[in-house]
């Protein structure tokens, strides 16, 4: 069935007498590679092929280790259906990896599963060579993950030919559910480094918390406690010390558990006194559902399209006469800078232009009093 999506074994699929050719040169090649154990996905094609080589190496047939792991991409509602069916689901190679046929797999998914099964016979046969019969699609992310690639950066793929093999050298690493480096916690928890002397680094459970530099930075940009002859507690408040306490700090109102409570706690802590005499602080610009903006969800407006459109001065007067300002949320919304830009300032340069058209181009006009006044509002004649 060449050319046919295939995953399971409701459908007849094996190899063709080329193929059992291809399959036997490729095992007189593994044959120096000193085997310890071959591991196959349970499609027929795969066992027939795991078969062969082990015919080839001189192993037994019970040494074949099947692993459903290592199965076929799952075609879903195109299994059996010639394969370009399924590949026009897809318009580029981010699709694969994001979207999947009813009832199939993503690349995703399936890079989710053979990773899983690297990592498992990387514990389970250490220092071992393990022979993987497994197909196309499979073999190529598995080694995605061996080389530790993201999938957003993988730009084609380079699934082997029948019959094909490569030697992967693998080593396990921080991971997070797509099997791709990370090194936050809690999958950095998982290495251990050697120190040389038989002994073992690992990470431990008690951290400073992130806010702790920001609250040292009164005293941290002095370097201290390294120059304490310069930042030291006698002279902390005096000609030496200009600066501190600072007259007022100046942050959103999230940072009253950040910023401001762990620069106050260090600094009464270490000189007894708060390195800030006052808080100046602003509210929360917030989405215009009412959510926190974010990069992820790309819930704002651009800024710069706002003030292409509205001006500048017109984004940031709805800012400063916002609730954001008297320390409230605000939910940003485009329809108040085009409010602000309409009914404000298009009105002001009305006036601008009115008074353009008519004032006096030179000279003086006297005012209803009477007065003589140079150009300006006051040529206008208006009362006060």
């Amino acid at each position: 069935m060449e050319g046919f999506a295939n995953s399971t074994n409701d459908i007849e699929n094996y190899l063709t007498e080329v193929g059992k050719e291809q399959v036997r040169d490729s095992a007189k090649t593994l044959a120096k590679m000193s085997i310890d154990t071959v591991m196959a996905s349970p499609l027929n094609r795969a066992q027939e092929t795991a078969r062969l080589v082990c015919d080839g190496l001189g192993l037994p047939h019970s040494a074949i280790i099947t692993d459903t792991r290592l199965g076929e991409t799952h075609f879903g509602d195109k299994n059996g259906a010639p394969i370009e069916e399924w590949r026009a689901l897809f318009a580029t190679l981010s699709d694969k990896f994001n979207n999947a046929a009813v009832g199939g797999e993503s690349y995703l998914q399936v890079k989710a599963r053979v990773g899983d099964f690297l990592f498992d016979i990387e514990q389970r046969y250490s220092n071992k060579k393990v022979l993987i019969v497994t197909h196309g699609a499979p073999a190529w992310l598995m080694e995605t993950v061996a080389l530790r690639t993201p999938h957003h950066k993988v730009e084609r793929e380079q699934v082997l030919r029948t019959a094909q093999w490569k030697e992967i050298t693998f080593t396990s690493y921080p991971h997070n559910e797509h099997f791709e480096l990370d090194l936050h916690r809690p999958y950095i928890d998982d290495v251990r480094l050697e120190d040389g002397h038989d002994g073992e680094w690992k990470r431990v459970p008690d951290v400073f918390d992130c806010w702790f530099e920001s609250g040292a930075m009164p005293f941290a940009s002095r370097h201290y406690p390294f120059n304490k002859e310069v930042f030291n507690p006698s002279r902390l408040f005096g000609i030496a010390s200009k600066g501190y306490p600072a007259d007022f700090i100046a942050e959103s109102i999230d940072q009253t558990r950040g910023w401001f409570y762990s620069m106050i706690v260090l600094g009464v802590g270490l000189f007894g006194k708060s390195p800030y005499k006052a808080v100046v602080t602003n509210g929360l610009i917030l989405a215009e559902d009412g959510r926190k903006m974010s990069k992820k969800l790309k819930n704002y407006p651009d800024p710069m399209e706002l003030v292409e459109k509205f001006g500048a001065d017109a984004l940031r007067y709805y800012l400063l006469s916002s609730s954001v300002i008297r320390g409230e949320d605000l939910r940003f919304s485009a329809r108040g800078v085009e409010e602000v830009a309409k009914k404000l300032l298009m009105r002001l340069d009305n006036v601008r232009s009115f008074y353009g058209l008519y004032a006096p181009t030179s000279g003086a006009m006297k005012n209803e009093s009477g007065v003589s006044k140079e150009n300006g509002l006051e040529g206008l004649g208006h009362k006060r």
